[in-house]
């Protein structure tokens, strides 16, 4: 719209939310800030400042990030044809009891450790993957991913766009996210 449109708020949430640019002003209008909410969040100027945003910044930062600012690790992932000893070895390699079946780039699923060990065909495309539930998208605020995270039994969350598998994320990766 090209306009400047002043608000006047205590409520910082409500100012992270709907600004592009923020002023702190401490008693008397004495400018202590102004500046983007994530700058605001991730460098207060002063203690004022630092005081005024409280004590959950960096979970206030999550709302302004989404899971395309981190980057995905490859996760525990295998195609159809891998073996179920590459399969299992991957489970062990990445501390988990699954592991995504991945074709090309189009995530299938996922299979137990408990169907690839019982597995007597040469390779694990013979088995019915599971869906995950533990998806994101690179659209999703961290602070949505991270709560993902914390709710799934792996600690992880699958990134995918559409069906288009690009990985995982863990707490690691979302706090990452928050570092540049």
């Amino acid at each position: 719209m090209r306009k400047t449109i002043v608000i006047v708020t205590h409520d910082i949430d409500e100012a992270i939310k709907l600004a592009d640019r923020v002023a702190i002003l401490n008693v008397g209008g004495v400018l202590e800030q102004y500046d983007t909410p994530d700058a605001l969040l991730s460098a207060p100027a002063t203690e004022f400042v630092a005081s005024f945003l409280g004590r959950e910044r960096g979970l206030r930062r999550l709302a302004l990030r989404t899971v395309r600012d981190v980057e995905p690790s490859a996760g525990p992932a295998v195609a159809p044809a891998a073996s179920p000893t590459e399969a299992i070895g991957t489970m062990d390699r990445f501390g988990t009891r699954w592991v995504a079946v991945v074709e090309g780039d189009r995530l299938l699923g996922w299979v137990g450790r408990e169907q690839v060990a019982g597995l007597t065909s040469p390779s694990i495309a013979a088995l019915a993957t599971t869906p995950f539930v533990s998806r994101v998208s690179p659209d999703t605020p961290l602070r949505e991913a991270l709560d993902v995270i914390v709710n799934a039994r792996s600690r992880m969350a699958v990134v995918v766009d559409g069906e288009t598998y690009l990985g995982v994320i863990t707490i690691d990766e979302v706090a990452g996210g928050l570092e540049s």
